[in-house]
């Protein structure tokens, strides 16, 4: 007889999908077993998770334990350490767990409408709620009492599996390690602090909306009668993004953000598409803009691995028609007074002209700046267009072609290039390496969380506009790139422009990184 296999055909049997556990425990009601439930992360099994279960399964019959899917785990970089796959078999191998599932969602709140437990059990470290920041577990309770069943708090002793990841298996760069420390004095508390210093900021944010096509392939080979590369279409996608997108990063930390962009005049200008994707508190003021289309970007992918082989843009990137650009002048000014920031989303699809850069510079207001260089305008949309803003932020390729330096060191270069708008704070970004802060002549490098990445997409425009609204609050200069950083860091584990960047997620990741 295998005994290894016999154990496996075990552990599998434990692990069912939520629907056949739903089947499972209506049975289970009927012959009057009391059904138990804990769900969570359970990211590093240790011993306050094997009391934690142990004391749950004496509370009822028959212990279902839930586990969080992978892609909604936001705790930091590198994370979950194990995959769900791992998580749920880990769990099955307890002998007082009985049955194991995994939830696509980042709360409970799936598996106790579907499993309608007897009792739902958390840790003693959720017992004071007003410390979860997503506030779920009281939207969990509500739905447990629903149904019948109550909350209770196991007593028993607890880690922190964020504090253990943390000790024993990560190690930051030694720059990021030291910037960590400083904040673990000032706690979670501080960041809350600053983002609800934003709560009732307004803002406007102008910039090229930008439709973003994914067209998923799997590759057959070259063509036996052409030179060309042939692919199968499997699936596509479209997102909403350019100034669409970073309108939806801000909106949940601002009271208001009113978007200026233009979209084409064309019938299918995907008008209906982006006011559906708009978050409710993003005022639209669309103009439709004479002799174009809303620019769109098509990108080829790879399916097996993800890749990004090669991208189609269909747009008309000339400069604007006089009459469109009065349009756009008319409605700036009524908007500059109800603002307190203005961000300047540039990406040099023929949108943001002189007249348009002079009358916001111009406002007596808080001025945010990104000039994009990509495949359509290099080094042609650079950022010495702009002769000044609050704060500046481009990646390394645009701040070398408006240096006209390919090999400096970004450490030398910074300090010394003087044809740069004139910016309280000027950060470049380097992707995987951080990025850098100028102030006056003065440069402090924080670098990158490493992340696993999904989609860069969009990462840097993220970090910008993110960032910007904490550089509005005059805070530290660490604090504008550290919190940029996150920002990128949680934006490459969303695909294309399929979600936005939330306060909670902000507050989450840092949490994890400090404990």
């Amino acid at each position: 007889m295998n005994t290894k296999n016999t154990f496996d055909n075990f552990i599998k049997k434990k692990i069912q999908d939520i629907n056949s556990l739903q089947k499972i425990a209506n049975d289970l009601k009927k012959r009057k077993k009391k059904i138990i439930l804990c769900h969570g992360t359970f990211d590093l099994l240790h011993a306050g998770h094997f009391r934690h279960f142990q004391d749950s399964k004496n509370l009822g019959d028959v212990l279902f334990v839930t586990i969080t899917a992978d892609k909604f785990i936001n705790k930091g970089p590198r994370r979950p350490i194990f995959n769900q796959y791992l998580r749920a078999e880990m769990i099955a191998s307890l002998s007082y767990v009985d049955y194991v599932s995994i939830i696509d969602d980042a709360s409970g709140l799936p598996a106790i409408k579907k499993l309608k437990p007897g009792v739902y059990v958390k840790g003693k470290d959720y017992k004071d709620k007003n410390k979860d920041l997503t506030k779920k577990i009281l939207i969990e309770e509500k739905e447990v009492r629903k149904n019948g069943g109550y909350l209770k708090f196991t007593d028993n002793i607890t880690f922190s599996s964020s504090s253990l990841i943390n000790e024993n298996f990560f190690s930051y760069e030694e720059k990021l390690g030291k910037i960590i420390n400083q904040y673990k004095s000032k706690g979670i508390g501080y960041f809350h602090k600053l983002i609800n210093e934003l709560k009732n900021v307004k803002v406007m944010l102008i910039g090229d909306s930008i439709i973003d096509e994914y067209i998923y392939t799997n590759t057959l080979g070259k063509s036996a009668k052409e030179n060309i590369l042939a692919t199968l279409k499997k699936d596509e996608q479209i997102f909403a993004g350019g100034a669409i997108a970073a309108a939806n990063h801000i909106s949940d930390f601002c009271k208001k953000v009113v978007l200026v962009t233009g979209i084409g005049d064309r019938p299918n200008n995907y008008e209906n598409f982006i006011k559906k994707n708009l978050r409710k508190n993003v005022k639209l003021v669309d103009l439709k803009l004479k002799k174009r289309p809303t620019t769109k970007k098509t990108r080829f992918i790879d399916s097996s691995y993800m890749t990004k082989m090669f991208e189609v843009y269909d747009m008309n990137d000339m400069p604007l028609e006089k009459s469109d650009e009065n349009k756009i002048l008319k409605k700036i000014e009524k908007i500059l007074p109800q603002i307190d920031i203005a961000i300047i989303t540039d990406f040099g699809h023929g949108l943001i002209s002189d007249l348009i850069i002079n009358k916001i510079t111009k406002a007596n207001i808080f001025v945010a700046i990104n000039a994009q260089t990509n495949s359509a305008n290099r080094g042609f949309n650079l950022i010495t267009k702009y002769s000044k803003a609050d704060y500046v932020c481009i990646d390394e390729p645009e701040f070398r072609l408006a240096a006209h330096n390919k090999t400096t060191p970004l450490t030398e270069l910074l300090p010394v290039s003087n044809n740069l708008p004139d910016a309280k704070v000027f950060i470049v970004t380097t992707g995987k390496n951080g990025c850098l802060i100028k102030m006056k002549k003065k440069i402090i490098e924080i670098p990158a969380f490493t992340n696993k990445v999904i989609d860069t997409i969009g990462a840097g425009d993220a970090f910008f506009v993110v960032s910007s609204l904490f550089a509005y609050l005059n805070t530290n200069p660490v604090d504008i790139g550290f919190i940029g950083n996150v920002s990128g860091a949680i934006k490459v584990n969303i695909l294309g422009h399929s979600s936005s960047i939330k306060k909670i997620q902000l507050l989450r990741f840092i949490e994890t990184v400090l404990k």
